[in-house]
């Protein structure tokens, strides 16, 4: 399912996402959300109304949404061999993509599993 952006107003703080993944002793891969102005709200996930500064976020690997996130953490298991593009977007409460000056406020990082 394709989301609309939700532009943020002028005058609102604007959110950021930084992400990491790393593997853990298991051998699985550990996606880490690192947000600011930006608070998760799952009770809210629906709402008709854009919010800016709260919601969820989505996850996609190498292009293909895998779920919805509503914390700072999310066990990705196991990743392809080779190279892996993970992606998270900062989503509002009616799923919106936020956005700022036009550009989607996401992270997105190439982790190469070479297991």
């Amino acid at each position: 399912m394709q989301h609309d952006y939700v532009e943020i107003p002028e005058g609102n703080k604007i959110p950021s996402v930084n992400i990491s993944v790393n593997q853990d002793m298991s051998g699985t891969w550990l996606l880490s959300v690192d947000t600011t102005h930006f608070n998760f709200a799952p009770q809210k996930v629906g709402s008709a109304d854009p919010s800016f500064n709260e919601g969820h976020a989505h996850i996609y690997v190498n292009g293909k949404k895998i779920n919805r996130l509503y914390g700072h953490f999310y066990n990705l298991d196991t990743l392809k061999k080779g190279e892996n593009e993970i992606m998270v977007t900062l989503n509002s409460n009616n799923h919106g993509i936020l956005s700022y000056e036009g550009k989607p406020i996401m992270s997105m990082v190439v982790v190469d599993n070479q297991k």
